[in-house]
């Protein structure tokens, strides 16, 4: 796995395909202060030319809504482009903090990297 800057001390990304990165973040508690540096991360991965992110959410504790609202928003960005996010979590955490209802059918969430990778379809 290559490492891959991103410029942030929240996130780490690792390239596991040509177009497939783990980006892990390294925040208990993704607030929406949070957000511009995570957006920032994403936005240089898909400039760099990778369309298929698995997120590693399992040291997250806490989603609020904006960070929610700007991964859905990736989310829509990356499948007008044939990519996908997928969300890896542990069973308890991440908790967002409103009724996802019908969101929760457009997020892919895995409890491990192994199984987000293995769904990702490879060219």
């Amino acid at each position: 796995m290559k490492n891959i800057s991103v410029g942030s001390k929240f996130f780490h990304a690792k390239e596991l395909h040509s177009d497939v990165v783990l980006l892990q973040v390294n925040a208990p508690y993704f607030s929406k202060n949070c957000v511009s540096f995570f957006n920032n991360s994403i936005s240089l991965l898909i400039n760099q030319g990778y369309k298929n992110l698995i997120i590693d959410l399992t040291e997250t504790e806490y989603l609020d809504t904006t960070c929610v609202s700007m991964l859905i928003q990736k989310m829509i960005e990356l499948d007008l482009i044939g990519g996908s996010i997928r969300l890896v979590v542990t069973e308890d955490h991440p908790r967002i903090t409103f009724s996802v209802g019908n969101i929760i059918s457009q997020i892919s969430v895995y409890l491990t990297v192994d199984l987000a990778f293995n769904d990702v379809p490879i060219n």
